[in-house]
């Protein structure tokens, strides 16, 4: 004996029940999202903060991959991480957050 269950999502707004996200309420008009779609489009909300060149001479470790030498280093604004070429590209494109920026506040 098979059932078929096909999963139900409750608008959080008048509680009308909808099996498909991303929709609209067919009630109320609320955009209902799952939390994973929320999330990949948070990074447009808070972008990441200017990193600047580094004016340092000694040769220091990337705060992204750890590589350590004589490298170009950007420093981030916020936290004065400072990260090769390639991890800021990375930060930058790609992960949208700072990683020591992240640690220093206790969300990692």
């Amino acid at each position: 004996m098979s059932s078929s269950f096909s999963p139900a999502f409750e608008c959080p707004r008048c509680g009308t029940r909808t099996s498909e996200l991303p929709s609209t309420c067919v009630v109320c008009t609320l955009p209902l999202i799952s939390s994973p779609h929320l999330a990949q489009s948070y990074h447009h909300l808070s972008p990441l903060g200017v990193f600047h060149t580094s004016d340092e001479e000694t040769a220091s470790p990337c705060a992204g991959c750890g590589v350590d030498g004589p490298s170009e280093r950007v420093v981030c604004g916020k936290c004065r991480g400072k990260f090769c070429l390639d991890c800021e590209r990375f930060l930058q494109e790609s992960l949208h957050n700072c990683p020591r920026c992240l640690e220093l506040a206790g969300q990692c």
